[in-house]
């Protein structure tokens, strides 16, 4: 990971499940990586679904971005590697939670810090 002058946060969302958001999300990723071939963090963010990617990937993630905001101190590059799984290609990937009550335990700012440090060392992060 690198510190980097311009991030982008994307979203992928869908209607209703079973339309694809895992799939396109995953090779858009992936499709970013080859490209630029700067950093790219996939989060896994589906609440009924969460951790299909890391399946997709063939990846079991370390921990999750639930973990990492329970992490008090500044999310550096080398504290942040910590928490993500690398694929092959070296895409990273987190899954938001691994068990659905997770997800309440998780506040606003606790997603905002957490992404604020994704983007400082990722010129990608696809949700």
């Amino acid at each position: 990971m690198e510190n980097i002058n311009r991030s982008y946060l994307i979203a992928v969302l869908g209607g209703k499940g079973g339309v694809g958001k895992s799939l396109f999300s995953t090779n858009l990723a992936i499709s970013f990586l080859l490209d630029t071939k700067r950093p790219v963090l996939l989060v896994d963010a589906d609440p009924d679904t969460c951790g299909d990617q890391g399946i997709i990937l063939g990846l079991k993630a370390k921990r999750t971005v639930a973990d990492v905001a329970k992490f008090t101190g500044k999310i550096t590059p080398a504290i942040l590697k910590e928490f993500l799984a690398s694929h092959s290609t070296g895409l990273s990937y987190i899954p938001f939670v691994d068990k659905m009550s997770d997800y309440n335990s998780i506040t606003p700012n606790d997603v905002k810090r957490v992404f604020e440090g994704a983007m400082e060392n990722f010129n990608y992060t696809i949700v």
